[in-house]
């Protein structure tokens, strides 16, 4: 004779199913407290402009990153500097790598590939200065709203 399963299985799934009733039914009301439109906390100009700049400052900061871990990548491949997309990317980063160009010596390989040190120093040096930059703005402008509010 062949066993049928027990049906138990079922039961248990139809005890679940009835638990898992919906704890408010769309037709009734919540009871709860929303605070008034004077109470909510008005969006200051201030504080707006403060995270505009922020953003704007870390966007500036990541286009000079990104061009200078271009400028690794390439000295690391030991592209053509005679190509024009090189010769931009080392024009443009130049000046930015120039302050940390001779505090670490640069290793070459045999087929003339580098590892700019100075470049990736330059990463983490402008990483940290865009950062305290915005934390500065920040901590000077983005102060909360103080607005008085009445004593009741």
């Amino acid at each position: 004779m062949v066993r049928q399963p027990p049906e138990p299985q079922r039961d248990e799934r139809v005890r679940h199913e009835e638990r898992a009733a919906p704890l408010v039914m769309p037709d009734q009301d919540l009871d709860v407290e929303y605070l008034a439109v004077e109470d909510a906390d008005v969006l200051d100009p201030r504080r707006s402009n403060a995270a505009w700049t922020a953003r704007v400052i870390y966007f500036c900061f990541a286009v000079i990153q990104i061009a200078l871990g271009l400028r690794v990548l390439l000295k690391l491949i030991a592209a053509n500097p005679t190509s024009g997309f090189t010769r931009f990317i080392y024009g443009f980063t130049a000046p930015f790598v120039a302050p940390f160009s001779n505090i670490v010596s640069t290793p070459t390989a045999a087929n003339g590939a580098t590892l700019d040190v100075s470049s990736l120093l330059a990463i983490l040096i402008y990483l940290l200065l865009s950062w305290l930059i915005v934390r500065l703005l920040l901590l000077l402008l983005d102060r909360p709203s103080q607005r008085p509010r009445a004593r009741g």
